[in-house]
């Protein structure tokens, strides 16, 4: 036995039928596995297995809170990725049946995105799960390929500034990365110090990433907190490798916690591929919707709407700079100053109109506002509720419901949410609001 102690333990087990259970813990002084010594409590090993805790080593509970999943059954999803694709023959394809979509790139250059338009918040103190299903396909030389919990800066080929957690692939094989504003800290799997899953690990796997896998991180912030990452292989968690910061850095370990799922594809020549089929954020122990209140109006400023005619109220979005802030919809209400007026009022993601909003920063917010008059909406978008009122109703007060959230696409456009109207029977001049959570308190 090694005569240095077990102050850091990754214990797993192999069971099945007629097979007695070996027990594993990672030595830190000989950077080696080994048996657990005689006379150690297996089921007391087995409850404190790094799968059945989280980040912060609290026993793992049933009911994570899901913050998001993407499950791509009917369509790839495009009302929550955005896509790029550049240079030489790039594609982003759905498979039809098979709930996953391609991206592939071929030639000097070439590349293929997929990334949220929302970035998801982190609460500090709480560990943030993340799985991702993918094939990742063959390690080559001229090709690069990433999956994962990260964002880049909003200009083609979308590479610069990479902030973030991924699993991925290049020359040099595949490794799993954290990236800071651009500078990476990278650990091929040779290297991985907890299992690199060629067979002689705890998980006793050998895994093949030319095959459908189930990527998985945990992580806990703070700045400086310690990152998990790994795999799920026939059913539990199998860790390859934790990155730990505190007490090793100076600063934080990449800047925001709040970021995007994302798939992506490179290539300098040689044909390549990436499956994206599924993936989930969840938030272990809870999550709790404590933020600011924070309410945007059109201020005094009258909006008149046309008979038979979708004109926008007020629209809002995210500041540029700040795509990563978290801000949840909350209630809206409408209001007609005009006799016997009746409209409809609706409430749309990313609708089509004519005109150049003038938007405005709300103060001690992300938010930005820009307030309508004669701004006529040929395509209302998405729209995600819609209704009927007259001034004699007093306008209408009424609550949003929505997982959708502010966000930006790949090259930085920003979503807008717009509250619009369209006067029936005669014109009417009318009045809005919109009120949000901002979620992170700085």
């Amino acid at each position: 036995m090694p005569s240095s102690d077990y102050k850091r333990s990754f214990p797993s087990f192999q069971q099945g039928k007629g097979e007695a259970v070996a027990l594993f813990g990672y030595s830190e002084a000989d950077h080696a596995w080994y048996p657990f010594p005689v006379g150690i409590n297996s089921q007391d090993v087995l409850l404190n297995r790094p799968s059945r805790l989280d980040s912060f080593g609290r026993q793992r509970v049933s009911e994570p809170y899901t913050i998001f999943y993407s499950k791509q059954i009917v369509d790839k999803g495009s009302l929550f990725f955005s896509e790029a694709t550049g240079a030489g023959t790039s594609t982003i394809t759905y498979n039809t049946g098979d709930a996953s979509t391609t991206l592939y790139a071929s030639g000097s250059g070439a590349y293929a995105i997929r990334q949220t338009n929302m970035r998801f918040n982190y609460q500090p103190g709480k560990s943030q799960q993340i799985l991702t299903t993918f094939v990742l396909g063959e390690a080559e030389s001229g090709t690069t390929a990433r999956v994962g919990y990260f964002n880049t800066h909003t200009g083609a080929p979308y590479t610069g500034n990479r902030d973030g957690i991924y699993f991925g692939r290049d020359d040099g094989g595949y490794f799993w990365a954290i990236s800071k504003t651009g500078i990476e800290n990278k650990v091929y799997q040779e290297d991985w110090e907890i299992d690199n899953f060629t067979g002689d690990g705890p998980s006793a796997a050998t895994l093949d990433f030319t095959k459908s896998q189930i990527g998985a991180t945990d992580f806990e912030w703070l700045g400086v907190g310690s990152v998990r990452c790994g795999f799920v292989y026939n059913g539990e968690f199998y860790y390859a490798h934790q990155f730990n910061h505190a007490n090793n850095i100076e600063g934080v370990y990449m800047s925001s916690p709040n970021h995007s799922i994302r798939y992506e594809v490179f290539s300098d020549g040689p044909v390549t591929a990436l499956k994206q089929i599924s993936a989930s954020v969840q938030s272990e122990g809870g999550f709790n919707s404590i933020g600011v209140s924070v309410g945007v109006s059109t201020n005094g400023t009258s909006v008149d709407v046309a008979h038979n005619t979708d004109e926008i109220l007020l629209a809002v979005r995210l500041q540029t700079g700040k795509f990563d802030t978290a801000v949840i919809s909350e209630f809206f209400s409408t209001l007609s100053v005009t006799a016997n007026a009746h409209f409809e009022w609706f409430l749309c993601l990313n609708p089509t109109y004519t005109g150049t909003l003038s938007w405005s920063d709300v103060p001690n917010t992300s938010l930005q506002r820009a307030i309508g008059n004669n701004f006529v909406i040929s395509d209302r978008g998405t729209v995600l509720a819609a209704g009927f009122a007259s001034r004699e109703s007093k306008g209408d007060t009424l609550s949003v419901n929505t997982v959708l959230r502010l966000g930006a696409d790949l090259d930085g456009t920003a979503d807008i949410f717009v509250l619009g109207a369209r006067a029936i029977g005669n014109a009417c001049t009318m009045h809005g609001s919109l009120n949000f959570l901002e979620l992170n308190l700085g």
